[in-house]
C-alpha cells in the first residue's frame, strides 16, 4: 500500500510537470492554445511532436523509474531491465505480436458492433475523428526523414515509455500487492487501454495488454514486451506509409483486413507460443528496500 502511495505521488508530480513543460513549449512556439483547431493544424506538427515526447516521458517513463528506485534495492531489475534475453524468445515475441493482429482486428470489429445510445455513439465518433486528424497532423510518412521520425515517435518511444510504466511499474506493483498474476495483468491492461481514450479500440488494446502482461509476468524481462509493442506500432506506421505510396486515403478507421475465423486461429497460435514462455518462466520477485529494515511501527522501547 505504501508503494502504491509512492507510485501515485510520483506520477501526480510528473503529470503536473509534464503539463507545465508542454504549455511552456507551446507558448514559446507561438501556438495559440485558445484556437480549438491547434491540435490538428499541420503548421504546429513539429511543436506537437516535441510536446508528445515530453508528455510520454514525464507521465510514463520517469514516474516508473523514480518509484522503482525509491522502493527497491535495484530499480532496473524490478522494471525488467536486469534479466538476460534469449534470441529464441525475442523471435517468439515477434511471432506472438504478429499472430495477434487478426485477433485484434476481429475484436476491433466486435468493439464497433457493441450497441450504444445515440448520444454516446456521436461522442465516440467525434473523439475518433479528432484523434485521426491529430495523428495525420503529427505523423508524416510522405518523406523518408518523416517516416523515420514517425517510427521513432509512434513506435520506439511509446514502446519503451509505456511498457516501463504499465508492465514494469504498475503490473509489478499490483502483483506484489494483490498476490494474483491474473488480477495484476487484467487491471494494468484495463488502465493501459483506458488511458488511450479510444472506445473503438478499447477491447483490442485490452487484449494486447493481456498478451504483453502475460509475457512480462512469465519472463520478468521488459525487453520482450518493448519489442512486441514496437512491432505492433511499427506495423501501423508502415500501413500508413503503404497507403501513401499507393495513393490511398490515409485513414485509421474501417481498416478491417481479416475474416472472423482468422481470429480463432490467431488465438490458438498465441496460446501455443505463450506455453513456450511458460516453460521458461522466471517469476522471482526482486528484493524491496524494506526487506533490510525492521517494522517502524513496532515499539522499540519494549524490546
Amino acid at each position: 500500500m505504501r508503494q502504491f502511495g509512492v507510485f501515485l505521488g510520483v506520477w501526480g508530480g510528473c503529470f503536473i510537470l509534464a503539463n507545465i513543460l508542454g504549455a511552456f513549449v507551446m507558448v514559446l512556439s507561438g501556438i495559440k492554445i485558445e484556437n480549438p483547431d491547434f491540435m490538428t493544424d499541420p503548421a504546429n506538427a513539429d511543436t506537437l511532436r516535441l510536446v508528445q515526447v515530453i508528455a510520454t516521458f514525464f507521465m510514463f517513463f520517469l514516474p516508473a523509474i523514480v518509484y522503482a528506485f525509491i522502493c527497491f534495492k535495484n530499480g532496473w531489475l524490478v522494471l525488467g531491465f536486469g534479466r538476460s534475453s534469449r534470441w529464441v524468445l525475442l523471435g517468439l515475441s515477434i511471432f506472438i505480436i504478429l499472430a495477434s493482429m487478426p485477433l485484434t482486428d476481429n475484436l476491433g470489429e466486435l468493439n464497433k458492433a457493441i450497441p450504444l445510445p445515440g448520444s454516446w455513439r456521436t461522442l465516440f465518433d467525434n473523439m475518433e475523428s479528432t484523434y485521426e486528424e491529430q495523428v495525420k497532423a503529427m505523423v508524416n510518412v510522405r518523406t523518408l526523414p518523416g517516416l523515420l521520425t514517425s517510427i521513432l515517435l509512434v513506435a520506439v518511444l511509446p514502446a519503451v515509455f509505456e511498457e516501463v510504466f504499465f508492465r514494469g511499474g504498475l503490473q509489478g506493483l499490483l502483483l506484489r500487492w494483490l498476490k494474483s498474476p491474473v488480477a495484476a495483468i487484467v487491471i494494468s491492461s484495463l488502465i493501459f487501454s483506458a488511458i488511450h481514450f479510444s472506445w473503438y479500440g478499447f477491447i483490442p488494446r485490452f487484449m494486447l495488454g493481456i498478451v504483453l502482461g502475460t509475457v512480462f509476468y512469465l519472463t520478468g524481462n521488459i525487453w520482450y514486451t518493448i519489442l512486441m509493442h514496437f512491432v505492433n506500432n511499427l506495423v501501423a506506421v508502415l500501413g500508413l506509409y503503404y497507403m501513401h505510396i499507393n495513393n490511398k486515403e490515409i485513414t485509421l478507421q474501417d481498416t478491417s483486413f481479416f475474416p472472423w475465423w482468422s481470429g480463432l486461429i490467431a488465438l490458438g497460435i498465441i496460446l501455443v507460443l505463450l506455453r513456450v514462455f511458460w516453460k521458461r518462466r522466471n517469476t522471482n520477485l526482486p528484493d524491496e528496500i524494506m526487506d533490510e529494515y525492521s517494522n517502524p511501527f513496532v515499539n522499540r522501547l519494549s524490546r
